[in-house]
C-alpha cells in the first residue's frame, strides 16, 4: 500500500520486453513498466493483458505509467487508478511509445473528479515528460473514463500522436452532481486522425 512497483528493460537487452497478464495491486502508490529499447523485430515492447490497480488510499492518488521506448505498447487488460472514498479524485495514466494500441479498460475516475489519461503524448503534445508516440490506435473494445462519479468535475483524457490516431472506442470524461463541468477530451494527431 503506498508503495512503488517499478519494472525497467535496460536500453542494452537486446530482447527488451515486459508482458504483464496476471496482477499488479498498488492502492495509493505508482506502478511504473518502462522498455527503453525495444527490439527492432519485436510485435511489442509491452504487452499489457492483466489488471494493473493504482486506486486512491488515504487522500493519495495513484498511478500507472507504460512506457514501451522504442517499441510498441499493445493494452487490453485494465489499467485502474480510481478515487474510491469520497473526498477523492481520480489517479494519473500514462501509455506512450512508437505505438500505442488500446483495446482494454483505462478507469481514472473519482468521486470527487475525473483523473487524467494520456495516450501517446500530453494535451497538445505539449508536455515533455511524455514520449511522442507515432501512431495510437484505440480499438472498437476500449472503454477510457475520467468521469466524476459523485460531485465534482470531469478529468482529462488524451489520445494524441505525432502521425495518425484512429479512435473507435469510448472516452468519457463526465462531471457529476450539482454545477459540475465536464472535463476535457482531446483526440488529435500532428497528420491524421480517424474518429
Amino acid at each position: 500500500e503506498g508503495g512503488l512497483v517499478g519494472i525497467a528493460v535496460e536500453a542494452d537487452s537486446v530482447n527488451g520486453k515486459i508482458n504483464q497478464s496476471g496482477r499488479i495491486l498498488v492502492d495509493g502508490g505508482r506502478v511504473y513498466l518502462k522498455v527503453e529499447q525495444a527490439a527492432p523485430a519485436m510485435a511489442s515492447a509491452i504487452n499489457q493483458q492483466g489488471i494493473i490497480r493504482a486506486n486512491g488510499l488515504s487522500m493519495r492518488d495513484g498511478e500507472i505509467w507504460l512506457d514501451g521506448g522504442s517499441g510498441t505498447v499493445e493494452m487490453s487488460g485494465q489499467l485502474l487508478a480510481k478515487g474510491q472514498a469520497d473526498s477523492q479524485s481520480g489517479g494519473n495514466i500514462v501509455l506512450t511509445g512508437s505505438a500505442v494500441k488500446v483495446d482494454g479498460l483505462i478507469d481514472a475516475s473519482g468521486a470527487q473528479g475525473g483523473g487524467k489519461i494520456f495516450i501517446g503524448g500530453g494535451w497538445q503534445g505539449q508536455d515533455p515528460a511524455i514520449r511522442e508516440a507515432s501512431t495510437v490506435r484505440i480499438g472498437a473494445d476500449a472503454r477510457i473514463a475520467a468521469d466524476a462519479t459523485g460531485q465534482g468535475d470531469g478529468g482529462t483524457v488524451v489520445a494524441w500522436s505525432a502521425e495518425r490516431t484512429q479512435v473507435d472506442g469510448q472516452i468519457s470524461a463526465r462531471g457529476a452532481g450539482m454545477a459540475a463541468a465536464g472535463g476535457q477530451v482531446e483526440t488529435s494527431s500532428r497528420g491524421q486522425l480517424g474518429v
